[in-house]
């Protein structure tokens, strides 16, 4: 913990993330109408065989704008359609609740070519991130 003054600076609890997303939601909110019932929608779905997860992504959608966090599949089942399935799914459901544009972030050694083939774009690349390597910002609009 360090102290500056009469402030403490100190690691967040589960109640501080809370707090501070809630407050975050109520500024924007100020600034940009929700066009949902809920401020944020979570769209997490995941692929398993034999009961052993192989594959999921995790994205929200707020303000028609769907964020992708994580797609991830096992390496033994890569190159048989089980991301675009999951990539599909959940741009359809966010489509579905009138998303019109979805964003990602992704690196060199990833899946940006995977990226691309789903008809998203590179907007921004952030070079030696990390070190050596390149972190690329990519969209896809949906109408």
């Amino acid at each position: 913990m360090a102290k500056m003054g009469e402030i403490q600076i100190y690691d967040a609890s589960n109640e501080d993330r809370k707090y501070l997303y809630h407050q975050l939601d109520i500024f924007n909110h100020t600034k940009v109408s929700y066009d949902q019932n809920d401020p944020v929608l979570y769209f997490e779905r995941c692929i398993k065989k034999d009961n052993v997860v192989i594959g999921g992504i995790l994205a929200q959608m707020f303000w028609g704008i769907l964020s992708i966090e994580i797609l991830w599949v096992d390496e033994k089942y890569r190159n048989n359609g089980y991301a675009s399935a999951l990539l599909n799914d959940v741009e359809k459901m966010a489509k579905d609740k009138n998303c019109t544009i979805s964003h990602l972030s992704t690196y060199d050694f990833q899946a940006k070519d995977f990226y691309e083939k789903s008809g998203y774009i590179v907007f921004g690349i952030l070079e030696d991130c990390p070190d050596g390597h390149k972190c690329y910002y990519m969209s896809k609009k949906f109408i």
